[in-house]
């Protein structure tokens, strides 16, 4: 199978998600924290589309734009069933998270190596998960 078919896959299944949480969210308005479950798939399936689809000179940009909606995506399902819980979000130190992580990717260089920069965002993606399940 082709790598163009296998890498649209993932966006096409994320824009399923998102229509259905959509229409789940339409029957029922006032359970705002199904937004996140709208926001989530979209957000992730565009990072894929972008990682997969787009290949530009400088590196540092596309792994910049992939990894904002990477973090969009995590901080908007996990602060989703937050809500649904009844709990409030530490958005605050989300937000200070990302920002640290985005300072740690401009220190290395992607160029010679991705390998920090997958650690860098599976490391503040775990631990967004972590805190939403504490």
């Amino acid at each position: 199978m082709s790598d163009q078919v296998l890498g649209v896959i993932n966006p096409v299944l994320a824009v399923i998600f998102a229509i259905t949480a959509f229409l789940i969210w339409r029957r029922n308005p006032e359970q705002r924290y199904i937004l996140g479950m709208v926001i989530a798939p979209i957000s992730l399936g565009f990072s894929m589309g972008l990682n997969h689809y787009f290949v530009i000179e400088n590196a540092m940009v596309m792994r910049l734009a992939t990894s904002v909606f990477a973090f969009i995506a995590v901080i908007a399902i996990v602060s989703s069933t937050c809500i649904r819980s009844k709990k409030k979000p530490p958005m605050a130190a989300w937000l200070f998270g990302a920002v640290v992580t985005f300072a740690l990717m401009g220190f290395s260089d992607p160029a010679t190596d991705v390998t920090v920069w997958v650690f860098l965002v599976n490391t503040f993606c775990g631990l967004v998960f972590a805190m939403g399940a504490q």
